[in-house]
């Protein structure tokens, strides 16, 4: 299904032409501020005549919102979430699809509500490939690195525990094989 081109109506401070992007609030405090200074009283109210901007600028009365046509670009065809890395910080992730640069330009809402005009309610199934087993290649050399001292074969008769009482006991790392024969005396007879 294939939508039409909307055209959407802004009728927004920020949405005017030119000029910078001020909120509405920023804008109407600036209006207070200014009337405070000039005549110590609150603005008055707009009034809506005359409709000339010209006109209008000759009596010192503020331009009045014109509607902005604007065309949305097209919402993307499927709408995938994947987290999103920070770009100024990679150790922050965003867990929202609208941080992600395909859909930045649309509220979660908008996205909800365009797929489900597309009737696509459900994530696509993924296409689950057969993957071989990483093999991780150590650069600097061949050897393997395991992460428990006791799957290292000079190391595996003993528990970590083991091991490390016996370093707190001799103040030094000792392999299996020093392990049992200090054990091996301390058991004879002497």
């Amino acid at each position: 299904m294939v939508h039409v081109k909307r055209v959407e109506l802004h009728m927004y401070v920020a949405s005017v032409r030119g000029g910078k992007e001020e909120s509405f609030e920023e804008l109407r405090v600036e209006d207070y501020i200014h009337a405070y200074e000039k005549t110590g009283k609150p603005p008055a109210p707009c009034p809506q005549v005359p409709t000339d901007d010209a006109e209008r600028a000759t009596l010192g009365l503020p331009p009045l919102f014109k509607p902005r046509t604007v065309v949305p670009p097209e919402f993307p065809e499927t709408h995938v979430f994947r987290p999103t890395a920070d770009p100024y910080d990679k150790h922050n992730v965003f867990h929202s699809i609208v941080f992600q640069p395909d859909f930045c330009n649309w509220s979660f809402e908008e996205l909800r509500c365009s797929a489900y005009a597309d009737d696509k309610k459900y994530m696509p199934v993924p296409v689950v490939h057969k993957v071989s087993p990483a093999v991780i290649i150590d650069g600097e050399k061949n050897s393997d690195f395991l992460d428990c001292i006791s799957s290292m074969p000079a190391y595996q008769k003993h528990s970590f525990e083991e091991l490390r009482l016996a370093y707190i006991r001799y103040g030094r790392q000792l392999t299996s094989a020093e392990i049992f024969s200090r054990a091996q005396k301390r058991i004879r007879p002497a």
